[in-house]
C-alpha cells in the first residue's frame, strides 16, 4: 500500500513537472467546504494557506447551526460567487474541493458550472439515493414531493438526518428537503459524475475505513482525464485529507501547471 501511495505521488509531481511552467502558489485559489453538521475551515485549509495558496471555506447550510435554510443550488450559487471573486482578483487557477458533504457539494458545484479547474473530494459523503433505498428517507421524500407538487413547498417538514453513523432530527422547508435529498437529485454523486460535462481533473480520497464503496461508486463514472487521482489511505472519514496531505498538495500543483 505504501508503495502504491509512493508511486502515485511520483506520477503526481512527474505530471506537473512535465509541463513547461507552473503557476505561483499565490495565484491559485482554493474553495474548501466543510462536511455536515461541521463549521469552515474545510479539509486542509491551514495546508494550503501555509504554502501560499489562496483558500476561502464558506459557512454551508449543512452546518451544525444551518438547518438546510437555503436550497442546495442557492449555496452552490454563492460558491460561484466565492470562485467568481477569486477570479476577479487575478487568480489563476481555481479548485473546489470539500470534505464529506462538502465533497458531495464540490461534485455538485462542477455540474452547474464550468469555472473551476479542479475538485477534490474528501471522504465523499450525504448518499440521498442510498437513505432512500434503505427506506431512512423514502417517507420524508413522499411528503416533501407532495407538498412540493400541492404548492405548498414552503411547507416544513420534519425529518431525520443520518451522518456517519448518527442520526439527528431536523426541520426545514419542503422544497429545501428535497433539493438536498431527491435520490436523482443534486446530492445524487454517481449520477453527478456522469453529468459532468466535459473532462475535469478530480481528485478523489475514499477512506479504506468506512463505505468500501471504491472507485467504482464515483471515480469510475467520471470522464477520464490525464491528471485524475483516485486514493484509499488507511484513515477514518474525518482524517482522510491530513493522510494524502503529499498527494493533495501535488495534485493542486499539477492542476496549477500549464
Amino acid at each position: 500500500m505504501r508503495l502504491i501511495r509512493w508511486l502515485t505521488l511520483v506520477l503526481i509531481l512527474f505530471a506537473a513537472g512535465a509541463c513547461a511552467e507552473a503557476i505561483p502558489n499565490a495565484q491559485v485559489g482554493l474553495v474548501l467546504i466543510h462536511g455536515k453538521w461541521g463549521s469552515p475551515p474545510g479539509p486542509d485549509a491551514q495546508l494550503f494557506s501555509s504554502n501560499g495558496f489562496e483558500v476561502e471555506s464558506p459557512w454551508m447550510p449543512w452546518s451544525k447551526s444551518g438547518y438546510y435554510a437555503k436550497p442546495y443550488d442557492q449555496a452552490l450559487a454563492e460558491v460561484h460567487d466565492i470562485v467568481q471573486k477569486m477570479r476577479s482578483s487575478g487568480i489563476k487557477r481555481v479548485i473546489v474541493g470539500g470534505l464529506s458533504f462538502g465533497a458531495n457539494a464540490a461534485l455538485a458545484y462542477a455540474t452547474q458550472y464550468d469555472d473551476a479547474d479542479g475538485i477534490m473530494l474528501f471522504s465523499p459523503g450525504h448518499m440521498p439515493e442510498r437513505f432512500y433505498q434503505s427506506g431512512g428517507s423514502r417517507q420524508s421524500v413522499a411528503a416533501a414531493r407532495e407538498l412540493v407538487a400541492e404548492g405548498k413547498g414552503e411547507s416544513r417538514i420534519n425529518f431525520m438526518d443520518p451522518n456517519q453513523g448518527k442520526t439527528e432530527g431536523r426541520s426545514t422547508t419542503a422544497s429545501n428537503y428535497l433539493s438536498y435529498f431527491d435520490p436523482e437529485g443534486l446530492g445524487n454523486m454517481p449520477l453527478n459524475a456522469t453529468r459532468l460535462r466535459k473532462p475535469i481533473p478530480v481528485l478523489c480520497v475514499m477512506s479504506q475505513a468506512e463505505w468500501r464503496l471504491g472507485r467504482e461508486y464515483i471515480f469510475s463514472k467520471l470522464p477520464p482525464d490525464p491528471k485524475s487521482v483516485y486514493l484509499e489511505p488507511r484513515a477514518s472519514h474525518a482524517d482522510a485529507p491530513r493522510a494524502v496531505e503529499n498527494e493533495a498538495l501535488a495534485f493542486v500543483r499539477s492542476v496549477a501547471s500549464d
